[in-house]
Parts: C-alpha cells; structure tokens; sequence
C-alpha cells in the first residue's frame, strides 16, 4: 500500500489539484484506511488542515461522539455506494463545525 505522500504527489501529478484545488467546496481523499491523504484549499480554511494532517485518520477530523456513525458511512463507501450525511468537524482549536460530506 502507498504512503499518504505518494498518493499525494500521484494526485497531484494526475492534475486533481489543479482541478480540485481552488473549488469553494471542500474536496478530500482518503486511503482506504481512512487515513486522509488530501485536502483542497478549501477543506484546509475551513477546518484549519494542513500537511500535517496528511496520513491521519478520518476521525481525527470529527466529533468523537460521532466517530462510530461516519466510520459506518465510510465502511458503506468503501462496499461502493454513496453516502451523504451531516457530522460535525472539530477545528484546531477544539470547536465543532457543521460538515456536510458526499462520498461518492
């Protein structure tokens, strides 16, 4: 399996930055461990993710009283359908926001 830096520079090289990069909407991508391998300027502003960020898990970026119910949503995506649901993500500073997500 790839690191989350490989797969970021094959998305980038690929053009997904370049396509992804600027939308006003939040774009991520994660490895199928849920580990979140790129954020979109967007997704960074939003919720204050960086580089940093890269090759943690999902739920590192989400309530932890949600956690159990968006792993759900992703173990769906993963079986190949698409999700969309309401969750709240956590800012760096500890605050909660309200994260709408399609998984498709």
């Amino acid at each position: 399996m790839m690191a989350g830096a490989e797969i970021v520079e094959l998305l980038k090289s690929n053009g997904f930055d370049a396509i992804f990069g600027a939308l006003p909407d939040t774009v991520f991508a994660f490895d199928l461990s849920g580990n979140l391998v790129y954020a979109n300027g967007e997704l960074r502003r939003r919720l204050g993710v960086d580089s940093d960020s890269y090759d943690s898990p999902f739920g590192s970026l989400v309530d932890p009283e949600q956690r159990e119910e968006v792993r759900g949503h992703f173990e769906l995506a993963l079986s190949g359908q698409t999700v969309q649901y309401t969750t709240a993500g956590i800012l760096p500073d500890g605050a909660s926001v309200r994260v709408q997500v399609v998984i498709a």
